[in-house]
């Protein structure tokens, strides 16, 4: 089955069958962006892109089980560093209605979806940077691997046809403005930051009650070890082949 059969499969699971034509028509149409109902949510896509199937994991079921986590019964802040186009922050901010959901996204063509998509939810707040240590520089060069808005990362590495200067900020600056009110959870998708965010874990880890994060050995190798040592006092669980989550 190709895989764009299954994507129409998963839509249809998803939003039902209107949407899967809407998709369709879109795509024939050469037209890139698209209004549809994913879940129950109205979320701007871009056709030829992995949004779609972004969106259907992070508003189905994906962050539902950090719901369950009595660290997190009172959670007051959501720290979403890889906020992509907002679907994430959207499902967070329905999973815990107490908290402010702080989403940080680095590409200028990501963060005018995520805007779009959450900027009518009072609870989310949007910061178009690069989550970075505290002791770097205040900007950093976001870089193409090849994969397109997708995997843009700031790690060193082979750069194709995009590189650019963005703003810069860092998990401390973060919690030091709104950390103190109750539980905190921080999801992270960086495209491999997060290596030099855990060399640096004893400024910020303690702070954060549970750590939902997606580890990218295959962007700078060493990652999964560091990792398991900068985590070794706390409770951590595989929920798949790279997602890992740790609890204080």
């Amino acid at each position: 089955m190709s895989r764009l059969i299954k994507l129409y499969l998963r839509l249809y699971r998803a939003g039902g069958l209107k949407q899967v034509l809407a998709l369709r028509d879109a795509r024939r149409a050469g037209v890139q962006r698209i209004c549809l109902t994913i879940h129950g949510q109205r979320v701007w896509v871009r056709v030829d892109a992995p949004d779609v199937r972004v969106a259907i994991k992070n508003l189905g079921d994906e962050f539902k089980p950090l719901a369950d986590l009595v660290q997190l019964s009172n959670c007051r802040l959501v720290i979403d560093a890889g906020g992509f186009i907002g679907t994430a922050a959207l499902a967070l901010a329905g999973l815990f209605p107490q908290a402010r959901i702080i989403s940080i996204e680095p590409s200028p063509e990501n963060f005018s979806l995520l805007e779009e998509n959450t900027r009518h939810h009072p609870r989310i707040e949007r910061i178009q940077a690069a989550l970075v240590p505290s002791r770097s520089p205040g900007v950093a060069r976001l870089r193409d691997r090849g994969t397109g808005e997708w995997g843009l990362s700031i790690t060193p590495g082979t750069t194709h046809d995009m590189s650019i200067e963005v703003q810069t900020v860092s998990i401390s600056e973060i919690l030091e403005a709104h950390g103190n009110a109750g539980p905190v959870l921080c999801k992270m998708d960086i495209e491999g930051g997060e290596y030099a965010l855990l060399q640096e874990a004893e400024t910020w880890l303690d702070r954060c009650d549970v750590l939902a994060i997606e580890l990218h050995e295959r962007i700078v190798a060493g990652t999964e070890d560091l990792f398991f040592r900068t985590n070794a006092r706390r409770s951590v669980h595989k929920m798949s082949a790279d997602k890992f989550l740790s609890i204080r």
